[in-house]
């Protein structure tokens, strides 16, 4: 764990990991790296800005939330009906 000046632990502290693949092509065969095997995490080429314009096209319905309640949200669906 990271020390302070004094040379003690910090008790509060988190490790943050940041990966810059390099962008591939769209005619290139995307391969699993040692990172995205390693840690079951894909990493995506997309650039940002592409990302965002797809993410902007996206028409999202708008939801009264004063009529939904919390249980109705976070609530699974019911199992299937064993026959």
């Amino acid at each position: 764990a990271p020390a302070g000046h004094d040379g003690r632990p910090l008790g509060d502290w988190h490790l943050a990991l940041e990966f810059l693949p390099p962008h591939r092509s769209a005619d290139k065969l995307k391969v699993r790296a040692s990172v995205e095997t390693a840690t079951g995490v894909f990493i995506n080429d997309t650039l940002p800005e592409s990302s965002a314009a797809q993410l902007s096209a996206v028409a999202v319905p708008t939801t009264s939330w004063a009529v939904v309640s919390v249980p109705e949200v976070i609530r699974a669906p019911p199992p299937p009906a064993q026959t």
